[in-house]
């Protein structure tokens, strides 16, 4: 089977506590909600996966993808939203949901959802934009206002302060509706009916740093031009680094959890 290259730093973080929390899902049948054009997911040896997103466009790209990695046999994709998921009750093993839940409006109708289709005792594996973090180019708030106009992107600048700015610009341009603490999160599983299993920030230390800079600086664009080949060729060779500084309890930009769905008694 061909692999999926996976360059972004918060991908493959989120994909390392996946499988780290997962492990072997040969036998398992999934759904990956929120799927995207790139679904990452397709990368483990699934029984049975299946993408669904809110977009045709993006649900074409990923049926591509899955078709180019010879994965027709296990993996499907369909439009559909969140909130009112076409499947059946007790469907799916894991319910996969990355960096979906804070672009929902109506977040606790899409995470009910996926309590839904889940079987009892399967697994939820949700990350989410964390809103506990400070800024970890914490010195970029020491320079003086001229120079963070020139240095950074404008809407990073005008805050009242730098990490005000970068999170207002951040939640702008990739349309969040809101973050997520630890507690709260968690608190809103249990009620839920959910189990927290497992829970982990990420995006910590150098993984923040660089996550930072790649949206606060100008001319700097991980998603396109000269800026997207310089982020790259930056993770491919400082992930190992990056790795060093996960998992040591520093609250990250982003925040995993697993949980299971509680049998009833």
């Amino acid at each position: 089977m061909r692999e999926l290259p996976i360059l972004n730093h918060q991908r493959r973080l989120e994909m390392r506590l996946l499988e780290r929390w997962i492990g072997n899902p040969s036998g398992y049948r999934a759904l990956d909600v929120g799927s995207g054009r790139i679904p990452y997911a397709v990368k483990l040896r699934w029984a049975c996966l299946t993408k669904i997103d809110l977009s045709l466009q993006a649900v074409t790209v990923a049926s591509r993808v899955t078709t180019h990695l010879g994965l027709d046999e296990t993996c499907a994709a369909m439009v559909g939203c969140a909130t009112e998921l076409p499947l059946r009750d007790g469907s799916f093993d894991v319910v996969l949901c990355n960096c979906v839940l804070e672009h929902i409006m109506e977040d606790e109708l899409a995470l009910h959802e996926m309590h839904r289709v889940l079987k009892p005792n399967g697994f939820l594996f949700l990350t989410v934009d964390c809103n506990e973090r400070g800024l970890a180019l914490g010195w970029v708030e020491r320079l003086p206002r001229w120079a963070k106009r020139v240095l950074l992107k404008a809407p990073v600048a005008s805050g009242d302060t730098v990490m005000e700015g970068l999170v207002g610009y951040l939640d702008g341009r990739y349309d969040v509706v809101r973050r997520y603490s630890a507690e709260g999160l968690g608190k809103r599983l249990e009620k839920l009916g959910f189990e927290v299993v497992n829970r982990s920030y990420y995006l910590v230390s150098l993984g923040a740093a660089i996550y930072e800079a790649a949206h606060m600086f100008r001319g700097l664009d991980w998603q396109r031009g000269w800026g997207r080949i310089v982020y790259w060729f930056v993770s491919v060779f400082t992930h190992p680094l990056v790795l060093l500084g996960e998992g040591r309890g520093d609250k990250g930009h982003g925040l995993a959890f697993l949980a299971a769905k509680r049998a009833r008694k």
